[in-house]
């Protein structure tokens, strides 16, 4: 998508229930032209049962990966101005098997990302590098959390690389 949701605000209307679908994700060299620039207000809904199985992939289950040198430079001032928020709404029963920059949100992030209000429960697994909980990567720009939990387990089979329960690599 040539817009990426930049400047956009998208609202969650209902809680969602994923069993049964398995999100795809994307390559490495096309993971970061698929990820969420706007804000993401799930407005305290629940998305359950999500499952991510990608061999290898920079992706974030849910959000994809940002980096803001894809953006043309109208968008890329709107993002370096605002940054980029997911907020108000918990995600549960989900798991998430990748290669490397495993994640429940963002696989990799070079812009600024609040995440708020957010509970993730999850089980979330590499065999790569960077394997977070919420965020695989975390290069460029401010990474603030407020109100957020995570509970669940963060395995990366890789052991001399980056893991944690918010973020895998920073």
């Amino acid at each position: 998508n040539a817009n990426y949701f930049v400047g956009k605000t998208v609202k969650l209307g209902a809680d969602i229930d994923l069993t049964g679908k398995n999100l795809p994700g994307s390559s490495a060299a096309t993971g970061v032209s698929e990820g969420f620039y706007g804000t993401f207000d799930g407005q305290f809904h629940t998305i359950s049962n999500l499952t991510f199985s990608k061999t290898y992939s920079y992706q974030g289950a849910l959000f994809g990966a940002v980096d803001s040198s894809v953006l043309n430079a109208e968008q890329k001032a709107i993002v370096e101005a605002n940054g980029i928020t997911v907020k108000n709404f918990s995600l549960v029963d989900s798991t998430v098997n990748a290669g490397a920059r495993a994640s429940t949100l963002y696989g990799w992030v070079f812009a600024s990302l609040t995440v708020e209000n957010v509970y993730i429960n999850a089980d979330v697994t590499a065999s790569g590098d960077c394997t977070g909980g919420y965020i695989g990567d975390a290069a460029v720009g401010t990474i603030t959390f407020k109100n957020c939990m995570f509970e669940g387990t963060v395995v990366n089979k890789k052991a001399d690389v980056g893991c944690g329960a918010f973020v895998g690599r920073i």
